[in-house]
Protein backbone atom coordinates (compact mmCIF):
# COMPACT_ATOMS: atom_id res chain seq x y z
CA UNK A 1 0.00 0.00 0.00
CA UNK A 2 2.71 2.50 0.80
CA UNK A 3 4.40 1.52 -2.33
CA UNK A 4 0.84 2.65 -4.68
CA UNK A 5 0.81 6.00 -2.36
CA UNK A 6 4.54 6.65 -3.46
CA UNK A 7 3.52 5.91 -6.72
CA UNK A 8 0.40 8.09 -6.75
CA UNK A 9 2.58 11.21 -5.45
CA UNK A 10 5.71 10.49 -7.99
CA UNK A 11 3.01 10.76 -10.99
CA UNK A 12 0.88 13.45 -9.69
CA UNK A 13 2.77 15.94 -7.49
CA UNK A 14 3.39 19.20 -8.87
CA UNK A 15 6.90 19.69 -7.47
CA UNK A 16 9.39 16.48 -8.36
CA UNK A 17 11.99 18.54 -5.88
CA UNK A 18 9.83 18.38 -2.96
CA UNK A 19 9.02 14.76 -3.51
CA UNK A 20 12.95 13.58 -4.01
CA UNK A 21 14.47 15.69 -1.39
CA UNK A 22 11.42 15.86 1.57
CA UNK A 23 9.23 12.69 0.59
CA UNK A 24 11.69 10.19 -0.15
CA UNK A 25 13.28 10.19 3.10
CA UNK A 26 10.20 10.34 4.94
CA UNK A 27 8.54 7.13 2.92
CA UNK A 28 12.06 5.66 3.35
CA UNK A 29 11.67 5.49 7.35
CA UNK A 30 7.86 4.81 6.62
CA UNK A 31 8.61 1.50 4.57
CA UNK A 32 11.24 1.29 7.50
CA UNK A 33 8.48 1.32 9.88
CA UNK A 34 5.83 -0.93 8.16
CA UNK A 35 6.38 -4.01 10.09
CA UNK A 36 5.48 -2.37 13.74
CA UNK A 37 2.16 -1.77 11.81
CA UNK A 38 -0.98 -3.97 13.06
CA UNK A 39 -3.84 -2.39 11.59
CA UNK A 40 -5.36 -0.29 8.57
CA UNK A 41 -6.02 2.55 11.55
CA UNK A 42 -2.20 3.13 12.25
CA UNK A 43 -1.56 2.63 8.93
CA UNK A 44 -3.87 5.62 8.02
CA UNK A 45 -1.77 7.54 10.46
CA UNK A 46 1.55 6.66 9.41
CA UNK A 47 1.14 7.35 5.93
CA UNK A 48 -0.42 10.83 6.77
CA UNK A 49 2.18 11.65 8.60
CA UNK A 50 4.55 10.59 6.18
CA UNK A 51 2.38 12.74 3.54
CA UNK A 52 2.96 16.00 5.82
CA UNK A 53 6.54 16.20 4.38
CA UNK A 54 5.01 17.32 1.07
CA UNK A 55 3.90 20.53 2.86
CA UNK A 56 0.73 20.93 0.98
CA UNK A 57 -2.99 20.75 1.69
CA UNK A 58 -5.73 17.84 -0.42
CA UNK A 59 -2.78 15.43 0.36
CA UNK A 60 -4.32 12.58 2.33
CA UNK A 61 -4.81 8.80 2.87
CA UNK A 62 -8.34 7.43 3.61
CA UNK A 63 -10.16 4.38 3.80
CA UNK A 64 -13.83 3.50 3.91
CA UNK A 65 -13.16 3.94 7.89
CA UNK A 66 -12.91 7.39 6.91
CA UNK A 67 -15.65 10.28 6.93
CA UNK A 68 -13.93 11.68 4.19
CA UNK A 69 -14.19 8.75 1.87
CA UNK A 70 -17.77 8.88 1.74
CA UNK A 71 -17.89 12.58 1.03
CA UNK A 72 -15.56 12.57 -1.57
CA UNK A 73 -17.69 9.94 -3.86
CA UNK A 74 -20.49 11.63 -2.89
CA UNK A 75 -19.08 14.78 -4.34
CA UNK A 76 -17.07 13.33 -7.04
CA UNK A 77 -20.83 12.01 -8.11
CA UNK A 78 -22.36 15.11 -7.78
CA UNK A 79 -19.70 16.74 -10.13
CA UNK A 80 -20.45 14.39 -12.51
CA UNK A 81 -24.01 14.77 -12.16
CA UNK A 82 -25.10 11.70 -10.96
CA UNK A 83 -26.74 10.18 -7.50
CA UNK A 84 -24.99 8.88 -5.21
CA UNK A 85 -25.26 5.86 -2.59
CA UNK A 86 -27.47 7.31 0.53
CA UNK A 87 -25.86 6.18 4.01
CA UNK A 88 -25.95 6.58 7.44
CA UNK A 89 -25.16 9.93 8.22
CA UNK A 90 -25.16 10.75 12.12
CA UNK A 91 -24.11 14.43 11.82
CA UNK A 92 -20.88 14.54 13.68
CA UNK A 93 -17.05 14.40 12.44
CA UNK A 94 -14.18 13.83 14.91
CA UNK A 95 -10.64 13.95 14.50
CA UNK A 96 -8.12 16.61 12.49
CA UNK A 97 -7.27 20.45 12.36
CA UNK A 98 -6.03 19.75 16.11
CA UNK A 99 -8.51 17.69 17.62
CA UNK A 100 -7.94 14.22 18.82
CA UNK A 101 -9.68 10.96 16.48
CA UNK A 102 -12.36 10.73 18.69
CA UNK A 103 -13.24 14.19 19.50
CA UNK A 104 -15.94 15.87 17.75
CA UNK A 105 -14.81 19.02 15.74
CA UNK A 106 -17.89 19.82 14.30
CA UNK A 107 -21.43 19.31 13.98
CA UNK A 108 -23.67 19.47 10.95
CA UNK A 109 -26.89 21.72 11.51
CA UNK A 110 -30.06 19.54 11.36
CA UNK A 111 -28.94 16.41 11.90
CA UNK A 112 -29.76 13.76 14.84
CA UNK A 113 -26.24 14.60 16.65
CA UNK A 114 -27.40 18.58 16.41
CA UNK A 115 -31.17 17.66 17.75
CA UNK A 116 -29.70 15.71 20.68
CA UNK A 117 -27.17 18.04 21.91
CA UNK A 118 -23.79 16.84 20.86
CA UNK A 119 -21.12 19.36 20.92
CA UNK A 120 -17.90 20.55 19.82
CA UNK A 121 -15.01 19.16 21.62
CA UNK A 122 -17.40 16.07 23.26
CA UNK A 123 -15.32 12.61 23.24
CA UNK A 124 -16.45 9.92 21.95
CA UNK A 125 -15.93 7.47 23.98
CA UNK A 126 -18.09 4.48 22.48
CA UNK A 127 -20.42 3.80 19.93
CA UNK A 128 -22.65 0.57 20.73
CA UNK A 129 -20.39 -0.50 23.26
CA UNK A 130 -17.64 -0.65 20.60
CA UNK A 131 -14.19 1.54 21.66
CA UNK A 132 -12.36 1.47 18.57
CA UNK A 133 -15.15 2.62 16.21
CA UNK A 134 -14.79 4.22 13.08
CA UNK A 135 -17.11 5.79 10.63
CA UNK A 136 -16.61 2.79 8.32
CA UNK A 137 -18.94 0.70 11.39
CA UNK A 138 -21.68 3.80 11.64
CA UNK A 139 -21.83 3.59 7.69
CA UNK A 140 -22.37 -0.30 7.78
CA UNK A 141 -24.91 -0.58 11.20
CA UNK A 142 -26.51 2.03 9.75
CA UNK A 143 -30.11 0.65 10.21
CA UNK A 144 -29.23 0.49 14.10
CA UNK A 145 -29.72 3.18 16.81
CA UNK A 146 -26.52 4.42 18.01
CA UNK A 147 -26.01 4.35 21.60
CA UNK A 148 -22.82 6.87 21.97
CA UNK A 149 -20.99 7.51 25.45
CA UNK A 150 -19.56 10.67 25.15
CA UNK A 151 -16.65 12.21 27.70
CA UNK A 152 -17.56 16.50 28.04
CA UNK A 153 -15.17 17.74 30.49
CA UNK A 154 -15.87 15.98 33.90
CA UNK A 155 -19.25 15.02 32.56
CA UNK A 156 -20.29 11.32 31.16
CA UNK A 157 -23.15 11.90 28.40
CA UNK A 158 -25.14 8.96 26.63
CA UNK A 159 -26.83 9.62 23.17
CA UNK A 160 -29.03 7.26 21.53
CA UNK A 161 -30.61 7.71 18.00
CA UNK A 162 -30.99 6.61 14.25
CA UNK A 163 -28.82 8.63 11.79
CA UNK A 164 -30.84 9.93 8.34
CA UNK A 165 -29.58 8.07 5.48
CA UNK A 166 -29.16 10.46 2.93
CA UNK A 167 -26.29 11.52 0.06
CA UNK A 168 -23.56 13.22 2.43
CA UNK A 169 -22.71 15.38 0.24
CA UNK A 170 -26.51 16.97 -0.06
CA UNK A 171 -26.47 16.61 3.46
CA UNK A 172 -23.56 19.10 4.03
CA UNK A 173 -25.47 21.59 1.63
CA UNK A 174 -28.53 21.11 3.83
CA UNK A 175 -26.49 22.23 6.89
CA UNK A 176 -25.81 25.10 5.91
CA UNK A 177 -29.40 26.17 4.85
CA UNK A 178 -30.29 24.46 8.19
CA UNK A 179 -27.46 27.11 9.67
CA UNK A 180 -29.09 30.33 8.99
CA UNK A 181 -29.65 32.52 11.98
CA UNK A 182 -30.31 36.32 13.11
CA UNK A 183 -28.76 37.86 15.71
CA UNK A 184 -30.11 41.35 16.62
CA UNK A 185 -27.84 43.80 18.18
CA UNK A 186 -28.43 47.67 18.87
CA UNK A 187 -31.37 47.97 16.87
CA UNK A 188 -29.29 46.02 13.81
CA UNK A 189 -30.20 42.37 12.66
CA UNK A 190 -27.10 40.32 11.46
CA UNK A 191 -27.11 36.91 9.57
CA UNK A 192 -25.52 34.02 10.16
CA UNK A 193 -24.43 31.20 7.25
CA UNK A 194 -22.19 28.38 8.29
CA UNK A 195 -20.62 27.36 4.95
CA UNK A 196 -19.45 23.76 5.43
CA UNK A 197 -18.48 22.59 1.93
CA UNK A 198 -17.76 24.00 -1.75
CA UNK A 199 -19.16 22.64 -5.33
CA UNK A 200 -22.03 23.22 -7.71
CA UNK A 201 -24.94 22.26 -5.02
CA UNK A 202 -23.57 24.63 -2.45
CA UNK A 203 -22.40 27.39 -4.90
CA UNK A 204 -26.62 27.45 -5.41
CA UNK A 205 -27.55 27.06 -2.44
CA UNK A 206 -25.06 30.02 -0.87
CA UNK A 207 -26.21 32.45 -3.10
CA UNK A 208 -29.96 31.54 -2.63
CA UNK A 209 -29.43 32.47 1.02
CA UNK A 210 -27.68 35.31 0.89
CA UNK A 211 -29.64 37.07 -1.88
CA UNK A 212 -33.16 36.05 -0.23
CA UNK A 213 -33.57 35.80 3.33
CA UNK A 214 -30.43 37.66 4.14
CA UNK A 215 -30.78 40.09 1.53
CA UNK A 216 -32.00 42.61 4.10
CA UNK A 217 -29.69 42.13 6.94
CA UNK A 218 -27.79 45.17 8.46
CA UNK A 219 -24.48 42.67 8.01
CA UNK A 220 -23.58 39.07 6.77
CA UNK A 221 -21.06 36.16 9.57
CA UNK A 222 -20.01 33.94 6.98
CA UNK A 223 -18.66 31.12 9.06
CA UNK A 224 -15.81 28.88 7.14
CA UNK A 225 -14.89 26.75 10.01
CA UNK A 226 -14.11 23.25 9.40
CA UNK A 227 -16.31 20.79 6.60
CA UNK A 228 -14.25 20.72 3.47
CA UNK A 229 -13.51 23.13 1.17
CA UNK A 230 -13.67 22.99 -3.27
CA UNK A 231 -14.87 26.40 -3.52
CA UNK A 232 -14.48 27.94 -6.92
CA UNK A 233 -13.09 31.87 -6.99
CA UNK A 234 -16.80 32.43 -8.27
CA UNK A 235 -18.76 31.48 -5.08
CA UNK A 236 -17.82 34.58 -3.70
CA UNK A 237 -19.00 37.03 -6.83
CA UNK A 238 -22.39 38.65 -5.18
CA UNK A 239 -20.31 39.76 -2.47
CA UNK A 240 -17.79 41.86 -5.35
CA UNK A 241 -20.54 42.66 -7.72
CA UNK A 242 -21.03 46.62 -8.25
CA UNK A 243 -24.20 48.02 -7.71
CA UNK A 244 -24.34 49.62 -11.07
CA UNK A 245 -23.65 47.10 -13.15
CA UNK A 246 -26.35 44.93 -11.07
CA UNK A 247 -29.79 46.92 -11.21
CA UNK A 248 -32.21 46.17 -8.73
CA UNK A 249 -35.36 44.58 -10.59
CA UNK A 250 -38.64 45.03 -9.59
CA UNK A 251 -41.30 42.96 -11.44
CA UNK A 252 -45.38 43.90 -10.56
CA UNK A 253 -47.81 41.24 -11.12
CA UNK A 254 -51.80 42.28 -12.26
CA UNK A 255 -52.35 42.10 -8.65
CA UNK A 256 -50.62 44.91 -8.44
CA UNK A 257 -47.67 43.36 -5.67
CA UNK A 258 -44.30 43.93 -6.30
CA UNK A 259 -41.29 41.35 -6.50
CA UNK A 260 -37.83 42.86 -5.73
CA UNK A 261 -34.88 40.85 -7.04
CA UNK A 262 -31.61 42.21 -6.25
CA UNK A 263 -28.32 40.77 -7.47
CA UNK A 264 -25.67 41.17 -5.13
CA UNK A 265 -24.98 41.90 -1.27
CA UNK A 266 -23.22 44.85 -0.40
CA UNK A 267 -23.29 45.42 3.38
CA UNK A 268 -20.68 44.60 5.97
CA UNK A 269 -19.30 41.13 5.97
CA UNK A 270 -17.25 39.23 8.38
CA UNK A 271 -15.71 35.23 7.36
CA UNK A 272 -14.80 33.25 10.39
CA UNK A 273 -11.68 31.06 9.43
CA UNK A 274 -9.90 28.01 11.69
CA UNK A 275 -7.29 25.62 10.94
CA UNK A 276 -10.65 23.53 9.32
Amino acid sequence: IVKRVDGLVDKNFYSSEIYKNDFDSAKQTLLADCSKIEDRQALSVAINKTLLSLKSSHCQFVTDEDEVYYFLISLFKSMAGKSGEKIAVPGFVCGGAGFASKQIRYVLNGTPAASKGMQVGDTVLSINDKQDWTYGDIVKNGNQVLDIKVQRGERLLTFAFKPVHSELYPAYVNAMERSLKYIKKDGKTLGYIHVFAGGALSHDALEGLVLGPMIKTDGLILDLRDGYGASDLSDLDIFYRRASDYPIMVSKGHNGKAHTVQYFYDKPLVVLINEG
